[in-house]
């Protein structure tokens, strides 16, 4: 019944759906008797299939290990939710939306200041376009709506700044985006909605904190032992067959990317 329960929960389905729940049992039979057979024919001590059963187990202890780490970390208090509201009113008390038009491209070959000076140069997102062109790099080009939420904390607060018409260089090398904000819509958020998903935001970028620094902790607290082709890849190599490889990854300090989930578009 548990195994029954997870192959519902992973694929989405009800549990009170009964012709879902009869598939998914049969799934379950076909698979038992299929690892039956596997063992029966001396595969189960195959060397391929022993690394992919290790694999397995070991992805699924971490998935556990991440989950609990992530458990632990205690919701955002009502004052947290207040502040960081007060301190971006890009995304709530002067929350815009924008009707955009995008020149997304990458490029290794033009320098970021040349870029930078392009677009700021330029009148139109045309001349940009052309400009990209003469030097042989491929664009792609579309329209559509920006909320601040989906942009992200930092793009959120530069487009605050900017007007009807003007072009925007957002990105880095080698991808960027060129925008052009065509129009501007004011649609502030608050109240219940907006403080849910600011609960939500905070307590998935303290999660991504406590798990970063949980990994950066076990790397620091461990020894890595690195063989072969890879002995002489670490900076503390000091055998063409093996080194002992300090940990070179460090807590985050902060609390994850500053992207904002694009699922969570309750305040549009």
């Amino acid at each position: 019944m548990l195994q029954l329960q997870q192959a519902l929960s992973a694929n989405g389905v009800r549990s009170d759906d009964s012709t879902a729940r009869r598939l998914a049992l049969d799934a379950l039979i076909d698979r038992t008797l299929l690892a039956r057979r596997a063992q029966r024919d001396g595969l189960d001590r195959d060397p391929t299939v022993l690394a992919q059963v290790r694999a397995a187990v070991d992805r699924v202890h971490a998935q556990a290990a991440l989950a609990r780490i992530a458990a632990a970390v205690p919701r955002p208090d009502a004052g947290a939710i207040r502040a960081f509201r007060d301190g971006h009113p890009a995304l709530f008390a002067q929350r815009r939306i924008y009707t955009i038009e995008e020149l997304a491209f990458e490029s290794t070959s033009i320098d970021a200041a040349a870029v930078r000076a392009r677009v700021s140069a330029a009148r139109r997102i045309e001349e940009v376009a052309e400009w990209l062109a003469a030097r042989g790099v491929a664009v792609t080009r579309r329209s559509g709506t920006l909320m601040p939420e989906e942009a992200g904390v930092a793009v959120a607060a530069t487009l605050q700044a900017r007007a009807e018409g003007d072009l925007v260089l957002l990105g880095a090398a080698p991808s960027y985006q060129v925008v052009v904000l065509r129009r501007i819509e004011p649609r502030p958020a608050d109240g219940s909605r907006a403080d849910a998903w600011t609960e939500r935001y905070l307590l998935d970028q303290a999660r991504r904190a406590a798990v970063d620094d949980a990994v950066a902790l076990m790397r620091r607290e461990s020894a890595v032992a690195m063989l072969g082709e890879f002995a002489t890849t670490g900076p503390a190599a000091t055998s063409p067959t093996a080194s002992s490889v300090p940990a070179s990854r460090q807590p985050s300090g902060t609390a994850g990317s500053v992207s904002v989930d694009r699922g969570v578009g309750a305040l549009r």
